[in-house]
């Protein structure tokens, strides 16, 4: 159903389009259903305080393999 689970580390490359979510690691804290639509809550790896909240939808789009060539994307680490 997602592409990521609470508790996965995930790493952003490049602009993904995504307000605040800039290049580095993140931890996904929560996921939360609004309006029939889940929402990813994001922390810093080893942080608690959530930094950006963003629609699944989105953000699962940018997720790419590591291999990938595209500068711009999201990896999932753990």
């Amino acid at each position: 159903m997602f592409k990521l689970q609470v508790g996965d580390i995930i790493e952003v490359s490049g602009f993904c389009w995504l307000d605040k979510l800039e290049s580095g690691k993140y931890r996904i804290s929560k996921i939360e259903k609004k309006y029939k639509l889940f929402i990813y809550s994001f922390t810093k790896p080893k942080g608690k305080k959530v930094i950006v909240r963003h629609w699944s939808n989105a953000v699962d789009l940018w997720i790419k393999d590591s291999s990938d060539s595209d500068l711009n994307k999201i990896v999932k680490i753990v």
